[in-house]
């Protein structure tokens, strides 16, 4: 009997501390591989999220969106639009394309907020 109570209270504490990791962790809807982890205090890029770009959020110095121009496949314009991400060092991450502006906008203004840039 008294196993089978400390077990239960481990499987408790187990999903307690995996909820709270949950809470510090968000995964961007709509974005795929972007990862703003707080807990770490990083954003990560790459397949599900696990580089290989890290960004310390220390060192980013801000979110923007950049437009760029090409051609589709029957040679027609069409222009995207980008995330970009700056860091302190001077380098800068393309990380996400839209074809929409108000998208692009609203998901690097929500960015900048939550980041703080």
């Amino acid at each position: 009997m008294v196993g089978e109570v400390s077990g239960s209270w481990a499987l408790i504490l187990a999903f307690a501390a995996w909820s709270a990791w949950k809470r510090h962790q968000e995964i961007l809807a709509g974005v795929g591989d972007l990862v703003l982890d707080r807990w770490r205090g990083e954003i990560r890029w790459g397949p599900e999220g696990k580089g290989p770009v890290v960004i310390s959020l220390g060192e980013l110095s801000g979110v923007e969106v950049e437009r760029d121009y090409t051609t589709d496949s029957d040679g027609d314009p069409v222009t995207r639009f980008c995330l970009v991400l700056s860091t302190r060092d001077g380098s800068r991450h393309r990380l996400k394309e839209w074809s929409d502006a108000e998208r692009a906008e609203a998901f690097r203004g929500w960015l900048a907020k939550t980041t703080n840039r």
